[in-house]
């Protein structure tokens, strides 16, 4: 008897286990067979992915690439070479990349902001010669590839999230150099050189914002023409207004930013299209042991799921990047309204978006794994990016009232005040906000509140010193 019940319990297990089973098999099935197909907005994003264009020595992109190539040689061949690397790239760290250049990063951002002032410093003058000197190859190929006719990159679409992209922070690297080599030329009474300098990194910036379809160059042309603009204002507070000649290029500098110059759109599709393309390969819903270690090493990692060799097989992707994809269409709409719009219409777009997604228990039925997407799918970054092309444009903006208001020679607490809420007044408005710059009589200053977020890190570290972004008189 005893032996009877436990063969009935054994089975009875078996009987279990294999309900579990065919469970398991009907929901993975039920899964993958169920997927949607994808949608016409989706078909339409992923169609802006298309392959670069050809090189050409016309392109300062190539010289960009062979910027840390050793001095004398050949920038086109190295350049070229180097994009065939990047292109040949599927994971990990591609071979045939030039070495990192290995910048004193220490001696290169000890003048962060108020070059003129920093420069001036005791021993700085030597400092910066020193840097200059040390680092004339990278200099000078920076020089020649701002003077390129274009500058469009050319690195293909990466087919998985890890893929290494160019060192662009050679870029920020360049412009440092050139922000402290014309504070150098203005601080010994070369102020023609100076401009020159200044003039050449508005115009490379300005031409890589309009040639890019990469969101990251975007951003980081957005920062360094804004770290040119305050340094436009530095110079004008130390020049009298009767050097006409001086305010006369200074002010074509500082020109209100053109439509193609500021918009993100483009960008940001490309972006998001990647996003998609990424979501739409299972394999992609695995974090790679090279991204763990990568997440590991910032503190950020998580705990890697228990049923992660089998969640590619529990995610839907189409119907994850439809899903996506229509968030991120509702968020871009934030694009269309005017800059003092801007913050309450992101709430109210952003409560559609979120309206889109069904609850957590329907969604786990729907496409488990997509509870773990890898953080892809950020449908709110159109928003954001966005939010930062106004305030690029609000930094730009409070740097031309200034050179303005010290060309002018307005400069006593009341004529700025007057001039403010006269003729001024719909000329130089703020971001965010319906009105024009704040002044505080009492430090001289004037400026706008906005959020970090939305500001490039030039603008945040006005924010972090000032308390919002703000300019003495």
């Amino acid at each position: 008897m005893a032996e009877s019940k436990s063969v009935k319990a054994i089975l009875k297990g078996l009987i279990w286990l294999l309900g579990i089973g065919v469970l398991a098999v009907g929901s993975l099935f039920a899964i993958n067979a169920t997927d949607e197909e994808s949608s016409e907005q989706t078909q339409a994003l992923l169609a802006l992915l298309r392959d670069p264009p050809p090189p050409t020595e016309k392109n300062g992109f190539i010289d960009f690439l062979a910027l840390a190539a050793p001095a004398n040689a050949p920038t086109y061949p190295i350049g070229l070479s180097q994009l065939e690397a990047y292109q040949k790239h599927s994971r990990g760290t591609p071979e045939g990349l030039l070495p990192d250049i290995g910048m004193d990063l220490k001696l290169l951002h000890r003048c962060r902001r108020e070059f003129l002032a920093c420069v001036k410093q005791k021993g700085m003058a030597a400092t910066v010669d020193q840097l200059l000197t040390r680092y004339a190859a990278f200099w000078l190929r920076y020089q020649v590839m701002r003077e390129k006719p274009e500058f469009v990159d050319l690195v293909p679409a990466p087919e998985r999230p890890e893929e290494t992209i160019p060192r662009y922070q050679y870029l920020i690297y360049g412009h440092r150099l050139a922000m402290l080599s014309a504070a150098l030329h203005f601080n010994a009474g070369d102020r023609q050189g100076a401009l020159k300098e200044l003039e050449s990194e508005f115009a490379f910036y300005r031409k890589a914002e309009t040639g890019t379809s990469s969101l990251l160059l975007k951003m980081i042309s957005f920062a360094m023409l804004d770290n040119s603009a305050l340094f436009a204002a530095e110079m004008a507070r130390r020049t009298s207004a009767a050097d006409r000649a001086f305010f006369g290029r200074l002010e074509a500098l500082v020109r209100s930013p053109t439509k193609d110059e500021l918009d993100v759109t483009a960008s940001v599709n490309v972006t998001q299209a990647r996003v998609a393309q990424f979501m739409r390969t299972r394999a992609n819903i695995r974090v790679s042991d090279g991204e763990y270690a990568v997440l590991s090493n910032v503190g950020v990692a998580p705990p890697k799921p228990w049923w992660e060799g089998v969640s590619p097989w529990l995610y839907r992707p189409n119907y994850s990047v439809n899903l996506f994809v229509a968030q991120s269409n509702i968020m871009l709409s934030v694009r269309e309204l005017p800059s003092s719009e801007f913050l309450s219409g992101v709430e109210k777009l952003r409560s559609r978006a979120r309206a889109l997604a069904p609850g957590a228990l329907w969604r786990l039925v729907l496409s488990p794994a997509a509870q773990n997407d890898r953080l892809l799918s950020d449908y709110a970054l159109p928003a954001m990016y966005i939010g930062r092309m106004h305030g690029h444009a609000g930094l730009q903006t409070l740097v031309r009232l200034q050179v303005y208001l010290r060309s002018a020679g307005i400069q006593s607490a009341a004529e700025i005040a007057r001039a403010l809420e006269g003729p001024l007044r719909n000329d130089y408005r703020q971001p965010f906000k319906d009105k024009t710059m704040d002044f505080d009589p009492q430090a001289m200053e004037v400026g706008f509140p906005a959020e970090e977020t939305y500001m490039s890190a030039s603008g945040r570290d006005q924010m972090r010193v000032k308390g919002r972004v703000a300019l003495e008189l």
